[in-house]
């Protein structure tokens, strides 16, 4: 399956088209590559405001197992080196490899995770 060589769609993608190069049409569009341009590190550390030291968490980190979420915690954890607490939301869909990867990234990363769990039927 041929996929864009920036951001990886997939052919399969609704209207998708690739340049020369591999590049997709949402890739190429301003719109969509002004918007989404990563900042860089100095410029996130800049934005992250500075909580008084001497608090035990100074970031909340939403995790849901998943890949996005989980580099997320790690890149707080070890590339900024702050101290977040971890709150993993199951409305009843989580898939359970996604409560271990949470389990896990926090084990291994040394953060409180706090499960949370809308009550009866908000999520539907």
């Amino acid at each position: 399956m041929k996929r864009c060589t920036k951001c990886i769609l997939p052919e399969t993608y609704p209207g998708i088209e690739f340049d020369e190069d591999g590049v997709c049409n949402e890739c190429l569009s301003s719109d969509h590559h002004e918007k989404d341009q990563a900042l860089g590190r100095d410029q996130l550390v800049e934005r992250i405001p500075s909580l008084a030291r001497g608090e035990r968490f100074d970031r909340v980190i939403p995790l849901s197992g998943g890949k996005d979420s989980t580099y997320i915690l790690y890149y707080v954890v070890r590339d900024l080196g702050l101290g977040p607490v971890a709150v993993s939301c199951d409305a009843g869909y989580q898939a359970p490899v996604a409560k271990e990867n949470v389990r896990n990234a926090c084990r291994i990363l040394s953060v409180p995770i706090v499960w949370a769990t809308p009550p009866g039927d908000t999520q539907r």
